[in-house]
């Protein structure tokens, strides 16, 4: 993997990702098949999540981009959101 692409490259924690938030902003991606690595979390590529509602998608993006990782289907995710990214 090019020091670019690792340098995009960062994980949410599973039991993170899919615990309840209690406040806060969050998207929230349901029924999706990620790109996990489980000693590291689910994966996020300059900060995009790395899934897909399709199996079959979401393996092919692993085996192109993430060959280490596992695919797995999670629920319900939540992802810490910002909203100062989106005021001007």
């Amino acid at each position: 993997m090019s020091e670019r692409r690792q340098m995009e490259l960062s994980y949410l924690p599973l039991d993170a990702a899919t615990r309840t938030p209690e406040n806060g902003f969050y998207w929230v991606l349901a029924n999706r098949w990620w790109c996990y690595q489980p000693d590291k979390g689910l994966l996020l590529f300059a900060g995009n999540p790395q899934c897909n509602s399709n199996e079959n998608l979401a393996r092919s993006i692993r085996d192109r981009c993430w060959p280490d990782a596992e695919v797995i289907f999670i629920e319900q995710a939540y992802l810490p959101h910002d909203c100062q990214d989106y005021i001007l």
